[in-house]
């Protein structure tokens, strides 16, 4: 990274860059001093960026924060601005619901008065498909009970130019700001023209002190309601400003075809490549908005002005926040113009699956039809031929990475709990969370019966142990699922109310020590071994189960996440034990991807050979193919091909994790699967 960081490029230098890339870029480019992130895709690596600029000896003003959950990270940063350094958080949409009770308040106090506060943005990124999300939710809608802008860029290029023009709005009207990424944009690759990263960090005042200002920074009684009045003053004076006028691009139509279309954000970029296949770019009024809260009302005046439109759509995702604004501001004006948005033709022109995010084949299978470019039916001829080749493609299901602890705890899960159901009548409820291990619900595992949020997993078990307990069902037990991460992010609290009713429970911790979903970034429990940089807390590793001793729990069980045999027979007492009341089992296993990374930048040396040795994982000849490491382990480092005329199982050595795992040579009942250590200096064949 040292050339992205590079604070003195050369003028009119351009850089290709992610969308990602383009924002934390302009963050630095701005001199913003503070950042915090609780790490979610799309944007996470936004936050990493930021990070590694705070390690580089350029970076050391910088200040950045890996915080325990996002609102946390928020708290942090509008800390951090009220003390007039500019400030930026970084999180995911569905970290929006974790910040918002701060965040409805803080837009009241805002980040100072404009002498005093610097900026604050907060970038968040949705997930309209729900491709890594446990929902969809159009995080724009709380921009009306929370009166937060949202800019919207369109392409890498706006990520950057946009990233510094919601810090210059935030600073203009003392209010914070949201830029609003999705993840075709954030990934994608683009462009931009970069500046110089300021060598030292503007401040309001050096040093940096706070300024007391009761009646903006508390909000009770009427202070709050006489601050919701000046954050509402604010944003209808952000209706009227010029920096929002110069954010509207309007392309006027060359030919009277009566219908006017008004997007933003990456849909647009989608939109325009349509109309360019389809020719219609000439004879369209396009209007283009930069932003979706608040809209300017003069803006989408003037465009209906200039192109007289009989009809408008409104091109966007998810929820229709500005199909809902357009029609309420031209009915406010006197102006009956028929607005429809994109989602209104899904059941005429495609009932059977209404996506989440717009596609570019969606928006034109819309457009042909509305302009009449092919028939109906030869749009429905090629969606069915798109579909058939589609079926063809082999889908590709998330599945754990090869030497991963948790497929280890899961196939030690699903073999207890169908035993113990045999032996016992005993029916394991198992409640989902939010991490890596959320990939145990899939086969052959299928170890989740909920997933909703982070925490639920045990939040959810109080309520269905309180009703086992009260009822006195004695024929299911709930086992609550959780992370590291996950468990100091939104655990504690449900792990508490848990004890505190002393509850039949059994909590299951699977500790691997990182933010593993999102590109192991640091746990607060920190990193086996103190010489890892980013060990999670005070410098050091946090023990888990220190913690939870702590807590007075009599019943905590801990068990290394590579040893199988021992995790059967921990949990099978656990779960069948004479005991009533809240269980706790940690599973200690650092992620394997990490270790072997480890490894090879000499943190730590492999559970493995020696120094000169070399391991490996084979799987004989004489395997009855009894398919327990294939369909019950599930390893995709076990591969099958044919031999001889004949299927049979090997281990993908470019795969197998052999020196961080091995865990395969507990699970063959045959004892087929071997392992081999030689060492070529010894002349070992």
């Amino acid at each position: 990274m040292t050339e992205f960081f590079s604070a003195n490029p050369e003028k009119h230098a351009k850089m290709l860059v992610s969308g990602n890339e383009a924002i934390a870029r302009a963050i630095l480019e701005s001199g913003v001093g503070f950042g915090s992130t609780y790490p979610g895709t799309p944007v996470s690596d936004v936050g990493d960026i930021l990070h590694q600029y705070s390690q580089t000896e350029d970076g050391d003003h910088f200040i950045f924060d890996y915080a325990l959950n996002e609102k946390v990270a928020l708290e942090e940063a509008i800390g951090a601005s009220w003390m007039g350094i500019r400030s930026v958080v970084i999180f995911k949409h569905l970290g929006m619901n974790v910040a918002s009770d701060a965040l409805h308040t803080i837009m009241y106090s805002g980040i100072g008065k404009k002498t005093q506060g610097g900026g604050l943005v907060l970038i968040v990124g949705g997930d309209p498909q729900a491709s890594s999300s446990t929902n969809a939710e159009d995080v724009r809608l709380y921009a009306y009970h929370t009166h937060l802008p949202i800019v919207f860029p369109s392409s890498v290029e706006e990520c950057h130019i946009f990233t510094k023009l919601a810090l210059k709005i935030s600073e203009q009207l003392g209010i914070p700001v949201m830029l609003y990424t999705t993840p075709k944009l954030s990934f994608m690759s683009g462009v931009i023209n970069i500046d110089k990263i300021p060598e030292k960090i503007p401040i309001k005042q050096d040093p940096p002190a706070f300024k007391r200002d009761f009646e903006q920074f508390v909000n009770a009684r009427h202070f709050a309601l006489m601050n919701k009045h000046k954050l509402k003053l604010a944003i209808e004076d952000l209706q009227n400003q010029p920096i929002l006028h110069d954010s509207v691009e309007l392309v006027k139509s060359s030919n009277n075809s009566g219908l006017a279309i008004i997007s933003g954000g990456y849909p647009y970029l989608i939109l325009k490549d349509v109309l360019q296949t389809l020719e219609l770019h000439e004879g369209v009024s396009l209007l283009k908005l930069n932003m979706v809260y608040p809209i300017s009302p003069a803006s989408i005046l003037e465009f209906v002005k200039k192109s007289k439109p009989k009809e408008i759509l409104v091109v966007e995702e998810l929820e229709p926040m500005i199909e809902t604004e357009v029609k309420k501001i031209l009915y406010d004006s006197g102006k009956i113009i028929p607005v429809k948005g994109i989602w209104q033709f899904h059941k005429k022109f495609m009932p059977e699956n209404l996506p989440g995010e717009l596609t570019h084949s969606y928006i034109e299978i819309v457009l042909r039809n509305v302009f009449e470019k092919g028939t109906l039916k030869a749009v429905n001829t090629y969606q069915n031929t798109l579909e058939q080749i589609v079926r063809q493609i082999p889908q590709r299901e998330p599945t754990f990475c090869p030497g991963c602890s948790h497929r280890n705890v899961f196939y030690a899960l699903r073999q207890v709990a169908d035993q113990i159901k045999k032996d016992h009548s005993l029916d394991l409820i198992f409640g989902g969370d939010i991490g890596c291990y959320t990939l145990g619900m899939s086969p052959p595992w299928s170890v989740m019966d909920w997933l909703i949020c982070m925490g639920a997993g045990i939040g959810i078990a109080n309520g269905v142990g309180k009703v086992l307990d009260t009822y006195q069902n004695k024929n299911q037990h709930v086992v609550a699922l959780i992370g590291d991460s996950t468990f100091f992010h939104s655990g504690i609290q449900p792990l508490l109310n848990a004890l505190k009713q002393n509850l039949n429970i059994t909590l299951l911790v699977l500790n691997n020590y990182y933010v593993a979903m999102t590109g192991h970034q640091p746990s607060l429990s920190g990193c086996p071994g103190t010489e890892h940089p980013d060990a999670g807390f005070q410098g050091s590793q946090l023990r888990i189960e220190d913690f939870l001793r702590n807590l007075g729990t009599s019943q905590l069980h801990v068990v290394g996440g590579y040893d199988i045999p021992q995790m059967k027979k921990t949990f099978t007492n656990v779960f069948t034990q004479n005991y009533h009341g809240t269980r706790i089992v940690v599973v200690n296993a650092e992620c394997a991807l990490v270790e072997k990374k480890k490894a090879q930048i000499k943190w730590n040396k492999p559970r493995g050979p020696k120094r000169g040795e070399e391991l490996y994982i084979q799987i004989n000849e004489s395997c009855p193919m009894c398919h327990k490491c294939y369909r019950e382990f599930g390893c995709t480092a076990i591969r099958l091909t044919r031999k001889d005329g004949r299927l049979v199982y090997y281990i993908d050595e470019s795969s197998c994790m052999r020196e961080y795992c091995q865990a395969c040579l507990d699970v063959c009942p045959n004892h087929c699967i071997e392992k081999t250590i030689i060492n070529p200096e010894k002349g070992d064949k």
